[in-house]
């Protein structure tokens, strides 16, 4: 038995299937009760249960009357169980694998009182995301598959004007506060031959604030700008033999970043002695853009 040119891609693409990979599918259909009722959501539950058993019938018939010969299925011993396991209301798949979020109402046989968030992949899970960039997506998500706006432009609207504002606000309140904690990105002194560019910010900030941060220290990086020249003279008239402190050679190609211990509080006289020498500052455009805009650049399709 050969199957026809095109049959997998062909399931793959099928409107109706949202999500699969080696041990789960995420199908949707559209059915005739209210999911906002949830004086209906039992039905809903029902009904997508009921589907669930007339795929696996389909597949069952199918395996056991095309694929017994092929496949080697001894029909009196082998038989797939194509189970049910959660029934969401929305579903969010992105382009990139094994990430989506939804929110569900039915989990392993029990119903949910109220719907609960699910989200797999992406940058809302990497420890690698800045905090702020977190609640920003928590919002997002939850705006939609929680939030009752009844209309596509409500919803955009709450998304990019009202959620847009609102972290532009955090974040820029963040920026003056100095609160790296939020704003910055969790990073690790790496004990790796390369050094990554919050090393580099690593080892300034030893240099000029308290020479403590070493390979293993947990920190915050954030994007700082300043005037070259300014700063390779500075560095050179403080330049050392320390291993963990900053040199006026790293500075033009490789210093770009100022990272500090988590917890820690920029010491403000510090920052602004190097603002006076050399033009220091947090950079708005940089920060605010990595932390706040481009993290609503995925959900632009949503809406085009």
């Amino acid at each position: 038995m050969v199957l026809e040119p095109g049959f997998i891609e062909s399931i793959e693409n099928h409107p109706s299937l949202l999500y699969t990979d080696t041990d789960s599918i995420y199908t949707g259909y559209k059915s005739e009760f209210d999911k906002t009722d949830i004086n209906q959501w039992k039905l809903i539950i029902d009904e997508a249960v009921n589907l669930a058993n007339e795929i696996n019938d389909e597949i069952n018939n199918y395996c056991l009357t095309e694929l017994v010969e092929f496949a080697g299925i001894d029909p009196q011993y082998q038989r797939l169980y194509f189970k049910t396991e959660m029934v969401a209301l929305r579903m969010l798949q992105f382009l990139i694998k094994k990430t989506y979020a939804l929110s569900y109402i039915y989990d392993e046989g029990k119903i949910l009182n109220k719907p609960k968030p699910k989200t797999t992949g992406g940058h809302i899970k990497k420890s690698s995301t800045p905090q702020i960039s977190k609640d920003l997506l928590t919002d997002i998500y939850d705006t939609l598959l929680f939030g009752e706006a009844s209309t596509i432009n409500d919803m955009r609207n709450l998304i990019f004007t009202d959620l847009f504002l609102k972290y532009k606000n955090l974040f820029e309140k963040a920026l003056n506060e100095m609160d790296i904690d939020y704003i910055g990105t969790p990073t690790k002194y790496g004990f790796t031959k390369s050094v990554t560019k919050w090393v580099w910010g690593a080892r300034f900030y030893n240099m000029f604030f308290k020479d403590e941060l070493r390979p293993g220290s947990s920190m915050y990086s954030i994007s700082v700008t300043y005037n070259l020249q300014k700063m390779q003279n500075l560095i050179k008239s403080r330049e050392d033999d320390n291993e963990y402190h900053l040199k006026a050679s790293d500075v033009e190609s490789k210093f770009d970043q100022l990272s500090i211990p988590v917890g820690t509080k920029i010491d403000k006289n510090v920052y602004e002695y190097l603002q006076k020498e050399t033009d220091f500052a947090l950079s708005y455009d940089k920060n605010f853009n990595f932390t706040v805009v481009l993290k609503f650049g995925t959900f632009k399709g949503l809406f085009s």
